[in-house]
């Protein structure tokens, strides 16, 4: 069983990301924030962090993040460029960059 813990989101570091079955990747807002909050709307999709030198490409060996359900992930200091690749389709991913912890 895990305990949900609070989250402190980073007001004003949201960011909306478009998605497609062919992976965009995109620079995450600036911030020491420690974990990111997923929400993906429309469909669901494949995501996968990296640091800004890394070629990022999500595919189904990646994060899934299913629509409708905001996850919670924590964030790698050098983790500053998102991957997301769309399941099916197209759609968008909310991305909001918040600390505390994500569970225990």
């Amino acid at each position: 069983m895990s305990v949900q813990q609070p989250i402190f989101p980073a007001y004003g570091s949201a960011q909306s990301i478009a998605t497609s079955t062919t992976a965009a990747n995109a620079t995450l807002a600036t911030g020491s924030y420690k974990q990111l909050r997923l929400t993906a709307t429309t469909v669901g999709c494949y995501v996968k962090l990296t640091d800004s030198t890394s070629p990022a490409v999500a595919t189904v060996a990646d994060l899934l993040v299913p629509v409708g359900q905001a996850l919670t992930i924590s964030r790698g200091p050098d983790q500053t460029r998102i991957s997301v690749t769309a399941v099916s389709g197209t759609g968008t991913l909310h991305v909001c960059g918040c600390d505390g912890a994500t569970a225990m």
